[in-house]
């Protein structure tokens, strides 16, 4: 059994599926800490990445931040336990949904990379109502600073490939599932828990 101090929780999800509320108290009853991709330290050039750059570039900025978050992730696990919202998943399943490419090649392409990196203990799909994330999201977000996942959400067939991609994934490499559609944060944060503690590194 994976000791806690040396479990890594990856949160996976649609935007708007409460992956930073649901991490955040998870990180709390762990007695872990939180982080996510990008970190904050990326924050000034994301808007030009987001906004000036091609899908290409896009692709290897967010990958590259998953690389760092991966070598810090590594040296936390020594002494607490991880909880990173948004990992490889997150670049990779938007990518090919949103430019219409296919996932089964970008995963072969980058499977290299995929390799090196620390790798979760358990990956955390975290799945709600499409009537939900579009409330969460028009709740939740200031219109003049939506990220360009966010506007690509905007688009309802994007938005709903997205989130097949994502359930695909999830049933073939044995995620855990779990729904946040109208539910406490903490309520699921106990519940990943209790689903995960016998699970193995």
């Amino acid at each position: 059994m994976a000791s806690v101090r040396k479990r890594f929780f990856a949160l996976e999800g649609v935007d708007g599926s409460g992956k930073s509320t649901v991490g955040k108290s998870l990180a709390e009853q762990a007695g872990g800490i939180y982080m996510k991709t990008p970190g904050e330290q990326y924050k000034a050039v994301r808007a030009h990445i987001d906004n000036g750059t091609p899908k290409e570039t896009k692709l290897l900025f967010y990958l590259a931040t998953v690389m760092d978050a991966s070598a810090q992730i590594g040296r936390m696990l020594l002494t607490q336990p991880v909880i990173c919202d948004r990992y490889i998943w997150s670049s990779l399943i938007p990518h090919a949904a949103y430019h219409d490419e296919d996932l089964g090649e970008l995963e072969r392409i980058w499977q290299p990379f995929s390799q090196r990196i620390t790798q979760p203990t358990n990956t955390v799909l975290l799945t709600v109502s499409e009537d939900e994330q579009s409330a969460r999201m028009g709740r939740d977000r200031d219109i003049a600073t939506l990220s360009a996942s966010d506007r690509f959400c905007l688009n309802a067939d994007k938005r709903r490939k997205v989130r097949t991609l994502y359930e695909t994934v999830a049933n073939r490499d044995g995620w855990v599932v779990v729904d946040t559609t109208q539910r406490d944060p903490e309520k699921v944060a106990r519940e990943i828990l209790e689903c995960t503690m016998g699970a193995r590194v």
